[in-house]
């Protein structure tokens, strides 16, 4: 498939996390569906779950909140980071 320059896309998330209750390590796994379709012709050119985890201890933040807002953030970030490289190395080539 060859996009050209004025097709769209759009980008389906569906996001699923596994976060613990309490504990002195908080492991965060971040699960996202991303499926990246041509709204010109409805061609779905990437579809693929990632998942991603982080792990905050009591060294990262002494209040049991932070660690787990921590845990949160980075998982995220980094499940978004594995998105973009995967989706630039499997991006649709331009038409010149």
């Amino acid at each position: 498939m060859s996009p050209e320059k004025e097709d769209l896309y759009r980008t389906n998330l569906i996001v699923c996390w596994k976060q613990p209750l309490f504990g002195l390590d908080f492991t965060v796994t971040s699960t996202v569906n991303y499926v990246v379709r041509n709204l010109k012709n409805k061609d779905v050119w990437f579809d693929k779950n990632i998942t991603s985890s982080f792990t905050a201890t009591i060294s990262d933040a002494f209040a049991g909140i932070t660690r787990l807002k921590l845990a949160n953030e980075v998982s995220i970030r980094e499940n978004i980071s594995t998105f973009i490289d995967e989706m630039i190395q499997q991006a649709p080539k331009q038409k010149q």
